[in-house]
């Protein structure tokens, strides 16, 4: 109402803009009155659920209500204000103290707030740790004397059913169903994103299983990951779910000493960055990624043929896998380059600018340990071999002595047409001959990835043409990491929601 409105607009608005003014540290708990640190110092201790930053951002939580709302804040990028109280203060008690709290809250406001940063944004922020408030006894779990707002009285006050259908319209109406082609790292985090704003995503994929190259192979008991062997993270957006997926277990840091080979010499690497590892393998990321997304496995896209204003996809069976408004492949470059050459031309070329080597990888067990105190090793002057690892000194795989091996570049792509067994007993000739030792391995089997090293790649992140609704992306867009696949699946998601916000009249809905 009237009354309401001008409060907020004359009072609370102004009294935020004031503040924020005159106080340089609106943005830490030190901004907070002495009652309201004390209080919430005094029940740091008190028994609380603790969610991780992923969960938060995604509303993945245990109450559905509260997921609610954050859902209206990340796809809408509004938070009712009759809500934004109780929103803000779950995330006091479900993290571990004041500061942790004021720093979730900020970022989350400010990540996908239309409002974030403003003045205003931050009143709201610290009124739920206490500022421009007054204590209220008898104190409250956790909370203390902070006034409390938990989402069971919030539910006494909103017609709940209501307000999830108001939060869980489509955002998007014209992009109703999408398909990324490709259930690698790249694929899968872009499919996350879209999900994550309600849109209705199908992930292809030809292989048994997701993750791409970030795999592990099994054989009976043991364990190996033939592909990416650990990943490092630099770039500062992807922080957030490194610690979350550290929280959560799905991480842990590789601490095995890396040395390098150089003309005959072996030394220490130099580097000092930290080597992440997925846990109990590296297939496990690719695995929590697509948890929840709608992927079918064991799909080969064939074709792509305009049907109407959508597009239909056509597996190499023949089968018809369905109508979507849009296409994106998250495949290899060449593969990419095949799928969209008869319907994007332009595209198509764009995507010839990354070149994408193979990598032979032989996957070894070993009775015991040979004698080497290294636990991985960069070889620069061997003609076979390029990386030399020992799988087993990795967080959560010390139950076998399993070693993987990767073949140098161009050893790689002068025998890519050879035979595994071949392939494997050279390469364990190759190792043998560098570490000195006659010691035979129990398990032998050599993996080729026909597309496995970008370079170069594409200058940008990710590929779209707008105009009919295709795109493209993956490491040899991104970087040749991990980092890289993430990233540009990232941005081939925010290429997707961009050109459909612009497409949007945008209202608000009444609740």
């Amino acid at each position: 109402g009237a009354e309401k409105w001008l409060d907020e607009l004359l009072i609370w608005r102004e009294l935020a803009y004031t503040f924020c003014h005159h106080r340089a540290d609106h943005d830490r708990t030190t901004a907070l009155p002495t009652w309201a640190l004390d209080t919430l110092a005094a029940h740091e201790t008190d028994p609380r659920v603790l969610y991780d930053w992923e969960r938060l951002a995604r509303g993945t939580t245990d109450d559905a209500f509260w997921n609610a709302m954050q859902h209206s804040l990340l796809a809408h990028g509004e938070l009712h204000n009759n809500v934004r109280m109780t929103w803000g203060k779950s995330i006091v008690e479900w993290t571990a103290d004041a500061i942790r709290a004021l720093a979730v809250l900020t970022d989350l406001n400010h990540r996908y707030a239309l409002d974030g940063r403003d003045p205003a944004s931050f009143g709201g922020i610290l009124w739920c740790l206490g500022q421009f408030d007054r204590p209220f006894t008898p104190p409250n779990h956790i909370l203390g004397a902070v006034r409390g707002r938990t989402t069971t009285a919030q539910a006494a006050r909103v017609n709940v059913d209501a307000y999830v259908r108001v939060v869980r319209r489509l955002v998007y109406p014209q992009l109703t169903r999408v398909a990324v082609v490709g259930a690698g790292l790249a694929g899968l985090m872009c499919a996350r994103t879209l999900a994550d704003h309600h849109v209705q995503v199908t992930v292809f994929e030809k292989s048994r299983g997701v993750g791409g190259r970030c795999a592990t192979r099994r054989a009976g008991v043991w364990r190996f990951d033939h592909g990416a062997q650990y990943f490092t993270l630099r770039d500062a957006r992807l922080t957030p779910y490194t610690r979350s997926w550290q929280e959560q277990g799905l991480i842990a840091p590789w601490a095995g000493a890396v040395v390098v080979r150089d003309a005959g010499t072996w030394k220490g690497a130099t580097d000092t960055v930290r080597r992440w590892v997925a846990v109990p393998g590296m297939s496990a990321l690719g695995g929590h990624l697509a948890e929840g997304l709608d992927v079918s496995l064991g799909t080969t896209v064939q074709r792509i043929q305009r049907d109407g204003k959508q597009w239909r996809l056509l597996s190499d069976t023949g089968a018809d896998l369905g109508v979507f408004d849009v296409v994106l492949t998250a495949v290899p470059s060449p593969q990419a380059h095949a799928l969209l050459e008869s319907v994007s031309p332009e595209l198509a070329r764009n995507t010839s600018a990354a070149v994408m080597h193979p990598t032979w990888a032989t996957m070894l067990v070993f009775a015991e340990r040979p004698d080497v105190s290294w636990d991985g090793a960069f070889i620069n002057d061997d003609a076979v071999l390029a990386w030399i690892s020992r799988d087993a000194s990795k967080p959560g795989r010390a139950e076998h002595e399993t070693w993987v091996l990767h073949a140098s570049r161009t050893w790689s792509a002068a025998h890519v047409e050879d035979d595994a067994a071949s392939v494997s007993g050279v390469m364990l000739d190759a190792m043998q001959r560098l570490l000195a030792t006659t010691a035979a391995p129990v398990h032998c089997v050599a993996h080729r990835w026909r597309y496995a090293l970008p370079d170069p790649v594409a200058a940008d992140a990710a590929l779209y043409d707008a105009k009919f609704g295709l795109g493209a992306g993956g490491d040899w867009c991104g970087g040749p990491r991990i980092e890289g696949a993430l990233l540009s699946g990232v941005a081939l998601a925010g290429r997707v929601l961009t050109h459909a916000h612009t497409q949007t009249a945008h209202t608000n809905t009444a609740i």
